[in-house]
């Protein structure tokens, strides 16, 4: 498995890897030195990790990194992988990783997770050239093409990806780990993530500050880091909305279902999403769900079934939606039922890696054909 970089190691070992591994697959995660500490979360003996050496360029509070991994070639032909998995579309390292595949006669799989991040106008527009030139590249060598959802499945056949290589295949929820918990507090919130520009902070805190004005006793329980994690603590500052805002930084994972389960409303105002394993884990955890009406979050919620949407970019809509849930526990309960029935029946880790599996042996196959 390919990365050009791994923000969340524990999400990665516990989603994909974990699961693959334990149908006996045995797998090793390439990816930049970024993060040149190897994880301690989980060891897992069919689990390896290889740190390369790259070039990369990064920019403080819009690019993480965009790295060139250096031995890419020299380490897959060491490797010699039945299937090489390579994750997230428009990187260096995904080109790369797809031409040595083809040199190899390897069998490889692109998995994109959302097409491009959604950052200005520059980077978005340098994204998606990227992808209309050295990304139909990729889509033409590529095995297969893994998509989270269908809008992401016909944007990149705009960018010129043959539709027959696109295989849909969402990602899941250890339904067993996220599950309702505990005891909820009254008129609490939860959001959890990147302090990053594409999940709505900004709106989620101009709403926060409506909702204070009606329901002053407001809790706001906020988790994970990123490059406007400083920016956030200073418009809650200059909200005066310090004793509604509690930051928990980054937690570990064994206690995210317990800050899930006690909070009233979950809350995702998105302004672009693949397809968010903070959803999934809320909607596991039985939570009443408010996210914006965007795809990959309008993929799983079903409005007033499994979930509120509201549009983005409004946080007087957002704001009216959680004083209606806060003033409503039946169709709260209703809501959070709903949304742990459908991850349990269609997102579940054993469900979703199956399809993975599927997809796996169709390009092996075809590579022995060959």
């Amino acid at each position: 498995m390919v990365y050009p970089y791994v923000t969340f190691w524990d999400v990665l070992l516990e989603s994909y890897a974990l699961n693959l591994a334990e149908k006996g697959h045995n797998l090793t995660i390439v990816t930049s030195d970024r993060d040149s500490c190897e994880p301690k979360i989980i060891k897992h003996p069919r689990i390896s990790i290889r740190h390369l050496d790259s070039i990369s360029v990064s920019v403080p509070g819009l690019i993480v990194s965009f790295p060139y991994l250096l031995s890419l070639e020299q380490t897959l032909r060491e490797l010699q992988p039945d299937i090489i998995h390579i994750n997230n579309l428009p990187f260096p390292s995904t080109l790369q990783a797809t031409l040595i595949a083809k040199k190899l006669k390897i069998p490889s799989i692109v998995h994109v997770h959302g097409v491009i991040s959604n950052i200005n106008w520059f980077l978005n527009t340098a994204q998606y050239f990227f992808i209309y030139t050295m990304g139909r590249r990729i889509f033409n060598d590529a095995t297969f093409i893994i998509c989270l959802t269908r809008s992401d499945a016909k944007e990149i056949q705009r960018c010129g990806c043959p539709p027959e290589k696109i295989r849909i295949i969402p990602n899941g929820v250890d339904v067993e780990k996220f599950k309702p918990y505990g005891d909820v507090i009254d008129n609490s919130l939860f959001w959890g993530g990147r302090f990053v520009q594409q999940k709505g902070l900004e709106y989620l805190l101009n709403a926060l500050y409506l909702v204070a004005k009606r329901e002053p006793e407001i809790k706001l329980v906020m988790t994970g880091d990123g490059p406007l994690f400083s920016k956030t603590r200073n418009v809650v500052r200059q909200l005066g909305l310090e004793r509604s805002v509690i930051f928990k930084g980054r937690v570990p994972r064994d206690e995210l279902p317990r800050l899930i389960g006690a909070s009233s409303v979950y809350l995702l105002p998105s302004l672009k999403e693949g397809m968010p394993f903070a959803l999934l884990e809320a909607m596991a955890c039985g939570k009443s769900i408010v996210g914006s009406d965007i795809p990959g979050i309008n993929d799983l919620i079903a409005h007033g079934k499994s979930g509120i949407l509201v549009p983005p970019r409004k946080p007087e809509v957002l704001a009216n939606a959680i004083v209606d849930l806060l003033s409503n526990e039946d169709f709260r309960r209703n809501l959070g039922q709903n949304a742990r029935r459908l991850v349990v029946e269609k997102y579940s880790w054993t469900k979703i890696v199956e399809k993975v599996e599927e997809v796996y042996f169709e390009a092996a196959e075809g590579i022995n054909k060959a």
